[in-house]
């Protein structure tokens, strides 16, 4: 009896070891695509470089719901990922240091319970960076994503409608604070899902 025991877990050890394979295989898969999408937008606006940023920021924000998804994240881990995406891209963007970030991060990780604790923390920093474009534009995310994410949990909404909110929010604020249009902005975003099939 014990033998057939070890050899009944021993194969489903096994089925879950190929299970997991599986799961890393496609979630693989799905990152490359969104990888050969972005390359292949930048590609077609390679001339405008404020779209490509934009275009690096869709592929990483894509990628980090990606994993959330097929890794069945949290909302906070996804949260505490889509930060740390941003941080990276701000950097690498502004020339800033990704210490610079961390620190505004922490700063803004203060318990809050309500819209408009969100809105006053970020004021005291957008007060306290007012010289600084870069972690402007960083406290201004953090702001919109901590928005989205306590509308989420009152309305229970679902990760898709996350992630929809959190790139509409990014295209009306670069909208506003550059030279791209919504429209334009909004024809890349929608081109990149046509592309992934979304």
């Amino acid at each position: 009896m014990n033998k057939i025991t070890a050899n009944t877990n021993d194969d489903n050890s096994i089925e879950n070891l190929d299970s997991r394979y599986e799961k890393s295989l496609e979630l693989q898969r799905e990152l490359e695509k969104v990888e050969v999408t972005a390359v292949k937008l930048k590609e077609k606006y390679k001339e405008y470089q404020e779209l490509s940023s934009f275009i690096d920021y869709l592929k990483g924000t894509e990628q980090v719901f990606i994993t959330a998804r097929m890794k069945l994240w949290s909302g906070e881990r996804l949260k505490k990922e889509l930060v740390g995406v941003e941080m990276n891209l701000m950097s690498l963007s502004s020339g800033l240091d990704e210490d610079v970030f961390s620190t505004i991060r922490d700063d803004f990780q203060l318990t809050y319970t309500s819209i408009s604790q969100i809105h006053s923390v970020s004021q005291k920093l957008l007060d306290n960076h007012k010289d600084c474009a870069g972690c402007k534009d960083f406290i201004i995310y953090l702001r919109d994503l901590s928005i989205i994410f306590y509308d989420s949990k009152e309305n229970n909404e679902s990760p898709d409608e996350i992630k929809e909110k959190v790139f509409k929010a990014r295209m009306n604020v670069l909208s506003t604070d550059s030279d791209t249009d919504l429209k334009t902005l909004e024809e890349i975003y929608n081109e990149f899902r046509d592309k992934l099939k979304l």
